[in-house]
């Protein structure tokens, strides 16, 4: 089925552009406008702009500009149906502003309707090629439905524009992580910290790839940098330590989950591997989610690796490997652990 639509998607690009007319002309302010761009300055609630922008667009109904901006007050007010039939009639009148087709793609998105989204990048990019915001976002959508390869296209090329955008570098870097390239993963999240020091979101992002690389002194700290915060990023600052040698490592991971902003399973985890659980115990924890099994042979493995344990790490990540959800969609849009695992058991051929 995702397939099926990331196929849909591609064929409407040509459709998107050719659909283009661009001769509208925006109308010089009215008295009407003006005061909506001054509401709109200074932050007004968005029922009153909105009753505003309705009594504009009645009076002038071919400004574009005022359907956008009631559209966009209508979202912000929580009115998502008015919302997009405002931004859909800025869209019809104005069909190449990008402004207003990034308003709309972006509520689209946000509504599930991703093939309107996904045209109304497409649109901005037939005629702006360079649009790294365009390329970024439709990258997103192509991320999400698990078109992996077509997602790197769009980012690379958001890249080659010269963006910076952290979030485009945030969102790359994890895409080369699925893909193996950790190196490169990793130099996406420097260029990052380069201006964001204590970016903790790239931190930790770096850490697992320093992890995947073995470089478990350079991921435990990175990693650590999120271990009261991502119930992730905890399970793996311990798991780096561990592979260290670090004594303490199973202590702190029970004291890093309790600070946790909400208790998680991992807390959990913590405990029962705090009171010496049996393998079968920690298994029956995860129940029948996949997700968390998949969790549970890759920790076993590595705590095992960590005692010089190989034979049974070998087989704890072949469990691993098969328990493990394949599609993205079914986890919390990684596959971070089930990629590691087959990172350990290429090592171990």
């Amino acid at each position: 089925m995702l397939r099926t639509l990331s196929i849909c998607l591609a064929l409407s690009i040509g459709a998107a552009a050719a659909a283009q007319t661009c001769d509208y002309r925006q109308p010089a302010p009215s008295a009407a406008m003006i005061e909506a761009e001054k509401m709109r300055k200074a932050e007004s609630s968005p029922f009153a702009l909105i009753m505003h922008l309705r009594a504009t667009t009645e009076r002038e109904p071919r400004n574009a500009l005022a359907w956008q901006w009631r559209g966009s007050a209508e979202a912000a007010g929580g009115d998502y149906g008015a919302a997009l039939e405002s931004l859909d009639k800025a869209v019809s009148l104005d069909p190449c502003d990008p402004a207003a087709r990034l308003t709309r793609a972006g509520l689209a998105a946000k509504l599930g309707q991703l093939k309107l989204a996904f045209d109304d990048y497409s649109a901005i990019l037939s005629r702006d090629a360079a649009n790294a915001l365009a390329h970024r976002l439709r990258g997103d959508i192509l991320f999400d439905v698990a078109e992996f390869s077509a997602a790197l296209l769009d980012y690379d090329a958001a890249v080659a524009t010269g963006s910076t955008d952290v979030d485009l570098l945030l969102n790359r870097g994890g895409l080369m992580q699925e893909f193996g390239r950790f190196r490169d993963a990793i130099a996406d999240y420097d260029k990052i910290l380069a201006n964001e020091s204590d970016n903790v979101e790239a931190l930790v992002a770096r850490g697992y790839s320093e992890f995947f690389l073995q470089d478990f002194a350079a991921a435990a700290p990175d990693l650590a940098t999120g271990a009261t915060i991502n119930p992730n990023a905890a399970a793996w600052t311990f798991l780096a330590r561990a592979r260290l040698g670090q004594t303490d490592a199973l202590d702190r991971l029970v004291e890093d989950t309790k600070k946790l902003p909400r208790q998680n399973w991992i807390g959990l985890v913590a405990e029962y591997l705090k009171a010496g659980a049996s393998d079968e115990r920690l298994l029956r924890l995860a129940a029948e989610d996949s997700e968390r099994r998949c969790n549970i042979y890759f920790y076993l493995g590595e705590l095992a690796l960590a005692k010089g344990e190989r034979t049974r790490a070998k087989a704890l990540f072949e469990k691993g490997a098969d328990a493990c959800p394949k599609d993205p969609t079914r986890t919390n849009g990684s596959l971070r652990e089930y990629v590691a695992i087959a990172e350990e058991l290429k090592r171990m051929r």
